[in-house]
């Protein structure tokens, strides 16, 4: 798994730098319309970026020590962005030996790969990957199904398919420092180009198809038809916020409950320990009606730090607690003494704190003119809709 890079172009697929010029793309065609071209090279490069996350460091550090077992390069800090593409040809037949391309080595290994071609009918290409078990391979092979443990699968993980011609392979795949010859079966008419290549076939890993002590196949698709995926990935609705109140990208719950919820360290989110309020008191209804309007002497600013509702246990007007269901805090507020054994919701003893999803709700608990939270987006308002859209 030698040599680990995380260099991506603008459209996110193949991992390089390169961007080909109008002369190395002439070269390409030119060789593809020779009647003796030299061999087409098939690289791949699995991208775990996605998946193999810097927070996952303990998983990272383990594919570290194992990209060292298959002839790569320790990686002294192990939430370094080096740590994420796994890269190897299916060339075996023509070269049994490790590739270099555009200064990325991809190493032998075993494969077959099919279903890459698009059809007639238009249909979506489903390809198809499968690793063979061989005895020079055997520790590659181990390693892979090592990283299928810890991984969920690959599930995820970006495939680039790349192709170009032998003759345009680095000048380190035939020739020492000093230029000499390291084999005898040098192609004719050498001509590295980093550039001169096709358009990379970028997929996703879909799901295993299976795992026996000989094989594995992964089951691949394209991005459009990633499994479960949803487009558009948002919808524009002009009146409506389609956040979870106070669950990611609301942004409005209290900073304290941050690690409860998962989010402490997740800073990949919208919704992170950082962005939130010390405050963020009940304020009104799902019907925009403010609860300090229908609670008399209740102020968000100075009510009591919310408490987990107990049974058992007296509550009097004005207090505030919480009930959880699904990992997730629901506030509500006491219309007056509450008996104990009385649970929320209860419209006779309680109201609740509930977001109407619209822009008023937003400004109800960020913009107010009591003194609440102020938004932490320089502001801006966390409103998920796009309010914008109306045509005039």
């Amino acid at each position: 798994m030698a040599d680990f890079v995380n260099n991506k172009n603008d459209s996110g697929g193949v991992v390089s730098s390169v961007v080909g010029t109008q002369t190395s793309i002439k070269r390409l065609h030119g060789e593809a319309a020779n009647l003796e071209p030299t061999a087409l090279i098939e690289l791949f490069e699995v991208d775990l970026s996605d998946i193999l996350s810097p927070d996952r460091l303990e998983k990272r550090e383990k594919f570290n020590q194992l990209n060292v077992l298959a002839g790569g390069t320790l990686v002294t800090d192990p939430s370094s962005a080096e740590i994420s593409v796994f890269r190897f040809h299916n060339n075996i037949k023509l070269i049994k030996r490790d590739i270099w391309f555009q200064g990325n080595r991809y190493f032998p290994f075993p494969c077959k790969a099919e279903g890459f071609e698009v059809n007639s009918s238009g249909t979506a290409a489903t390809p198809k990957i499968t690793f063979g078990s061989r005895a020079d391979q055997s520790t590659r092979f181990a390693i892979l199904k090592e990283l299928l443990k810890d991984l969920d699968d690959l599930v995820g993980a970006r495939v680039n398919r790349i192709r170009t011609f032998a003759k345009f392979l680095d000048s380190k795949n035939w020739y020492d420092d000093s230029g000499n010859k390291l084999y005898e079966d040098i192609p004719k008419n050498i001509a590295p180009d980093e550039g001169a290549f096709f358009p990379p076939d970028v997929f996703y890993v879909d799901k295993k198809s299976y795992e026996d002590k000989t094989g594995i196949q992964f089951q691949l698709v394209s991005y459009v038809n990633f499994e479960g995926m949803m487009l558009p990935r948002r919808i524009f609705n002009e009146n409506r916020c389609p956040w979870t109140y106070r669950g990611a990208g609301c942004s409005y719950e209290y900073d304290t409950t941050a690690e409860d919820l998962g989010l402490k360290q997740d800073t990949s989110r919208i919704f992170y320990k950082t962005d939130l309020p010390e405050k963020a008191p009940p304020v009104a209804t799902e019907n925009n009606e403010l609860i300090q309007d229908i609670i008399p002497g209740y102020n968000p600013n100075t009510a009591n730090t919310p408490a987990l509702w107990e049974q058992n246990k007296f509550y009097v007007d004005k207090g505030v607690v919480y009930v959880i269901h699904k990992d997730k805090r629901y506030y509500f507020v006491a219309k007056k003494s509450v008996p104990a054994n009385t649970p929320p919701p209860n419209d006779e003893y309680w109201v609740a704190d509930k977001c109407s999803k619209t822009l008023a709700g937003c400004k109800a608990r960020w913009d107010s003119e009591v003194d609440l939270p102020k938004s932490p987006y320089n502001g801006a308002l966390p409103f998920g809709g796009f309010p914008a859209i109306t045509k005039q």
